[in-house]
């Protein structure tokens, strides 16, 4: 997964990605040890780049 990572991180700073908008969706966010907007921002190492980011946590309710 690091190397995933690093891969993703190297390719935001390419000059063509450097004013791209990054969405990340995180699904399960009901479940009881689904991570917080902060921990999903950090493993991604999303917190040491020089944008704006900007998390928000959905829930998916089952319709009936």
């Amino acid at each position: 997964m690091r190397v995933l990572i690093v891969q993703f991180l190297f390719q935001l700073g390419e000059d063509e990605l450097k004013e791209a908008l990054v969405l990340v969706f995180a699904n399960k966010q009901d479940l009881p040890n689904a991570f917080s907007c902060s921990e999903i921002t950090e493993k991604l190492g999303l917190s040491g780049i020089h944008r704006t980011v900007r998390c928000r946590a959905a829930e998916v309710v089952q319709s009936v």
